[in-house]
């Protein structure tokens, strides 16, 4: 062995193995208001919910024709539009999804919630829907109301369309509309359970569609965590989840087919608000909440994911006590200047959105703002 060759072994074995800097996301300015309470004017008490609020991560899509929607409502599915991000406004009280409870669980159609709009092509535009089956609203003992929240909660995650470029919406028969469900059906009885709240992105790397979503069942123990699904995104019945080992899992309506290959593998140990890609950096991020803190992760192919890191800490409305800041919730993140007209990219300016709360004294009131900060990606 030469002088310089060893040498050499030295000086590596002193530096050790080369290294690659960790992505952080961080907060890199004031609080902006984007959208007060005291502008949201539409109701309908008859259907879904009778205010207007955000309550929903808030997303947007650029229809055919230019205009941009962002989706930033309730169970009626109101939304913002304007020429851009920053200039939209509610500027009607149309319904993108149009609010229904249907009492039949098998069609998964009772409240529905808007989460995402995506499309490859304005010929078919799909939205993501988080779906809640309430027995609450249906069933007497065994899902009385006080206790909807810990009962009779099922959870899923269905389809709408649209075929004239995201200006209307319309939901496909029944099993068509089933994006992802639990193995089993509602029963009046059963604990909180579900697979909702979809974040979509798509991979540049491999052309397909894929879909995060929260998984959890008290029934069975299982904690939330971020399960993931991948599709075409030019169809209804072609999303298969990933179960440890490849993209095989049908979570289909368990209504149709009886599965027999168990639950999706979660891929992080959080409950998910927000999914984009950034290609500075060819990295995925994904924004949710662990108990008292908005957490973040990134990940290079969307299954192996680093260690969630904490961006900051928050009490959601559920958590939050008199004395305490104004609770937060629906933590997402936006880029106004997204290239893509799905605006899953974060590019040149990214922000924090979320909604907070109103507090008066020792109660939470009626009311919530949404707000933004910007933040940076290294």
């Amino acid at each position: 062995m030469s002088f310089w060759f060893r040498r050499l072994l030295i000086v590596l074995a002193l530096c050790g193995p080369a290294t690659t800097q960790a992505q952080t996301l961080s907060v890199t300015g004031p609080t902006e208001l984007v959208l007060s309470h005291d502008n949201m004017n539409c109701g309908r008490k008859e259907r879904g919910s009778g205010q207007d609020v955000t309550d929903v991560p808030v997303t947007a899509f650029r229809r055919k024709g230019g205009s941009v929607v962002v989706i930033a409502g309730n169970q009626n599915n109101y939304f913002l539009e304007g020429p851009s991000v920053d200039q939209a406004r509610r500027t009607s009280c149309n319904s993108l999804v149009e609010p229904v409870n249907d009492p039949d669980p098998s069609h998964f159609t009772a409240r529905r919630w808007l989460f995402a709009i995506f499309a490859k092509s304005y010929d078919f535009v799909l939205g993501f829907v988080h779906n809640e089956y309430h027995g609450s609203d249906f069933f007497g003992n065994e899902c009385e109301k006080a206790e909807s929240r810990a009962k009779c909660w099922y959870g899923a995650t269905t389809l709408v369309v649209s075929r004239d470029g995201g200006l209307t919406f319309q939901t496909p028969p029944s099993p068509d509309n089933v994006l992802a469900t639990l193995p089993w059906r509602f029963a009046p009885g059963k604990l909180r359970a579900g697979v909702a709240g979809p974040k979509v992105v798509l991979n540049p790397h491999d052309g397909m569609v894929y879909v995060m979503v929260n998984h959890f069942d008290r029934n069975r123990r299982l904690r939330a965590g971020e399960c993931l699904l991948r599709g075409s995104g030019d169809s209804f019945n072609d999303w298969r989840a990933w179960d440890g080992q490849a993209f095989s899992l049908d979570m289909e309506s368990p209504y149709v087919i009886t599965r027999t290959s168990g639950d999706c593998v979660q891929l992080l140990p959080f409950i998910g608000f927000s999914l984009k890609y950034v290609p500075a950096i060819d990295r995925f991020v994904a924004l949710g909440v662990r108990g008292f803190e908005v957490v973040y992760a990134f990940s290079k192919d969307l299954i192996s994911w680093s260690a969630p890191r904490v961006l900051m800490e928050t009490r959601l409305w559920m958590q939050w006590q008199p004395g305490m800041d104004p609770p937060r919730s629906y933590f997402s993140l936006l880029d106004p200047t997204s290239s893509s007209i799905n605006f899953d990219t974060l590019e040149k300016r990214p922000y924090l959105y979320f909604v907070q709360y109103r507090v008066a004294g020792d109660r939470i009131v009626p009311g919530r703002d949404l707000y933004r900060m910007p933040v940076a990606i290294k």
